[in-house]
């Protein structure tokens, strides 16, 4: 079968519209701001970072970071240590309990999606997400490039 390419890119921008109404949904029903749960889940993964290396593991810019870690910190989900360019961030059990409930969500989405799938279908389908989206990475490097 062949994808008309505007039905295809219809798809895709309809597809980005639904996937962000979806992740405000998600960060409301954990008491989050957008884009708080990507960083919460970056630093419980890297706990003591710099903001510089969350800057980069966020591919954030740092102003835009300072701020969000501003309203995360005033929030108590995370804290800092340190001074200046020594400085190093972590999650409070505050901010573990936010993302917890942030991923609590998406598990719940996913597994109502793919309830109805086979566990080969379910493992076809990743296969098939994963490779799109590391040729959008790719593809999104090529365009800084040229």
């Amino acid at each position: 079968m062949t994808v008309d390419r505007y039905a295809f890119g219809s798809l895709i921008f309809t597809m980005t519209y639904h996937f962000a109404r979806l992740e405000r949904a998600f960060c409301k029903s954990a008491g989050l701001y957008q884009g708080q749960p990507r960083i919460l889940t970056i630093l419980q993964e890297n706990e003591g970072v710099t903001l510089s290396e969350l800057s980069a593991l966020c591919s954030i810019g740092l102003p835009s970071l300072s701020v969000t870690l501003k309203n995360l910190q005033k929030s108590e989900m995370i804290r800092k240590e340190g001074s200046g360019k020594h400085q190093t961030l972590y999650l409070t059990e505050e901010g573990r309990e936010h993302a917890l409930a942030f991923h609590r969500q998406i598990d719940r989405f996913y597994s109502e999606y793919l309830s109805g799938f086979e566990p080969d279908q379910v493992q076809e389908f990743y296969r098939y997400i994963a490779g799109f989206d590391r040729f959008i990475q790719d593809y999104c490097e090529n365009i800084k490039e040229s």
